[in-house]
């Protein structure tokens, strides 16, 4: 993947992202009663935040497989909270198909999937603040 696509998959992932934090948290404030007649309305907009997010996370791994394939020789250098963004993203990305594919009919998975999104929701900001001097350069 040449650097023009890669650029272009990390902007579309730095606006798809706060879409789906944000669709995310809509979601759960409608879930306690802040607008329930919303609820529908944002878990379209989170459906296909999170499936775009999906995709393009998909093409950003796959720019950056060798950094995964490195980690068959050990962790070494390679950095920590890249794997642990990559473990929680992961397991929110599980729990969000299963809920779809179970049509959200479960309670604990959904709070499950809403703890893992935040984990990485926090650790994806510190990832993308740790590269900002890296996508600017990228710019240029």
């Amino acid at each position: 993947m040449n650097k023009t696509t890669i650029f272009r998959t990390d902007m579309i992932l730095m606006t798809t992202f706060p879409l789906t934090i944000a669709s995310g948290l809509a979601i759960h404030a409608a879930g306690h009663g802040c607008n329930p007649h919303s609820a529908k309305l944002w878990i379209g907009i989170h459906l296909l935040t999170s499936l775009l997010f999906l995709a393009f996370s998909a093409a950003h791994i796959k720019a950056h497989w060798s950094w995964y394939k490195g980690l068959i020789k050990g962790i070494g250098r390679r950095s920590r909270l890249t794997l642990w963004l990559s473990v929680a993203y992961l397991l929110t990305a599980i729990t969000g198909i299963t809920l779809m594919l179970l049509k959200g009919n479960s309670h604990h998975l959904g709070i499950l999937h809403m703890l893992t999104g935040l984990l990485a929701t926090c650790l994806g900001l510190w990832h993308i603040f740790s590269r900002i001097k890296v996508l600017i350069r990228m710019k240029k």
